[in-house]
């Protein structure tokens, strides 16, 4: 019979980690699927920032900037006539390509920023294996090793 393997403290946490990040990811993609309108909304908020990169002054509606604007109408007007008319120009299949390529940006950002969450939560929870008793008991462990190590009635 082969040798039974218990797990870790920190593999145990990796598993938990990656599985609650795995389930959250999976209902997150179930309510919010890679739309041609968000491929849009995206479109748009890089037509005002390319804009806004350029010098245009722009007159955004009162109390919208581009760090909050969230819909058509919180955008410029004549960023908005020009978006659609640039969109309108790429045409159904121009469009899809849009929307792939941005679900793909988005996937890629996402996936960049799940690697940073997992490794931080992997941390906290194999922090968070050990409470006060086991630190005691690790400095006790190490000074009784260099407690031992340093008697010579040992040799």
């Amino acid at each position: 019979m082969p040798p039974t393997i218990e797990p870790t403290a920190s593999s145990t946490a990796k598993l938990d980690v990656d599985d609650e990040i795995g389930q959250f990811m999976l209902s997150f993609e179930a309510a919010n699927p890679y739309k041609l309108e968000n491929a849009w909304q995206y479109y748009l908020s890089q037509k005002a920032t390319e804009a806004a990169n350029a010098g245009r002054r722009l007159s955004w509606p009162s109390g919208k900037s581009l760090e909050n604007a969230s819909f058509e109408l919180d955008y410029p007007p004549d960023i908005l006539a020009e978006a659609r008319k640039s969109w309108g120009a790429l045409g159904p299949d121009g469009q899809e390509r849009y929307r792939s390529d941005y679900e793909a940006f988005s996937r890629s950002v996402n996936d960049a920023k799940i690697a940073k969450q997992k490794a931080e939560m992997t941390t906290d929870a194999f922090k968070s294996a050990f409470g006060p008793v086991d630190v005691l008991f690790g400095v006790l462990a190490i000074a009784a090793a260099f407690s031992l190590a340093n008697r010579d009635d040992l040799l």
